[in-house]
């Protein structure tokens, strides 16, 4: 299989790159970091991506990383919650967080998922037909962090996402079924329950299915009564 490099020109394709991938982070808060090693690495880690998959690598001073700091790279489909997951794996231990930095770019890859090109030009919001859109996330935690806590992060980053992707996938599914139940409160006869707090049932449901509360799942119960035995 064809290597990305010989698609592409590294020095030019970085080039072009690193002003759209530093964009959003103040100068500021980039005095003392090394954005070649940054920009490299995380070029490096998105070099191939299998469709569907998430990849992460945790970088350590002292074993191949310049900086003073340790530092998680991941690149993934774009997809709500990942910083927010994200963070949240990484601060559970203990760790802190001094920088992220997370572009968002337009992809074309093979069926390999090797990288073919960077489309910096091309909109996330209207990619063009077979591209993909990616998260490039570079999560820089505070000098000092415990080996024992960086040990499983990137497996546990993995997992997370994994877990992000199912719930993503699943909540068209999840509104379906709230719209449904709405549509069967509309129809239902009042019985024990006043019409009020009916209607009020369903619109909460039709609200929280335009996308205001995330349902990672339901459970269904069917209420039956029972004679009284004499």
């Amino acid at each position: 299989m064809t290597e990305p490099t010989a698609h592409v020109d590294y020095d030019r394709e970085l080039s072009a790159l690193e002003p759209r991938y530093f964009h959003h982070v103040p100068a500021e808060q980039l005095r003392g970091t090394d954005t070649a090693a940054v920009l490299s690495a995380h070029w490096g880690l998105a070099k191939r991506r299998p469709v569907g998959r998430a990849v992460v690598r945790v970088h350590r001073p002292h074993k191949g990383w310049p900086g003073a700091a340790p530092v998680l790279q991941v690149v993934t489909d774009d997809m709500p919650y990942l910083v927010e997951s994200l963070t949240s794996v990484l601060t559970a231990p203990g760790l802190s967080l001094r920088q992220v930095i997370h572009p968002v770019f337009v992809v074309r890859r093979d069926l390999s998922g090797a990288l073919l090109e960077v489309l910096t030009d091309a909109s996330p919001h209207n990619p063009p037909a077979g591209a993909v859109v990616e998260s490039w996330m570079h999560f820089e935690m505070e000098p000092g962090a415990q080996d024992d806590a960086l040990e499983t992060l990137e497996s546990q980053a993995l997992a997370l996402l994994n877990d992000v992707r199912d719930v993503v996938e699943d909540t068209a599914k999840m509104q379906a079924v709230e719209r449904a139940i709405a549509e069967e409160l509309d129809e239902r006869s009042p019985g024990n329950v006043g019409e009020l707090e009916i209607r009020e049932g369903a619109d909460l449901l039709r609200w929280l299915a335009n996308g205001h509360f995330t349902i990672l799942g339901y459970r269904r119960y069917e209420v039956t009564t029972r004679s009284s035995v004499g």
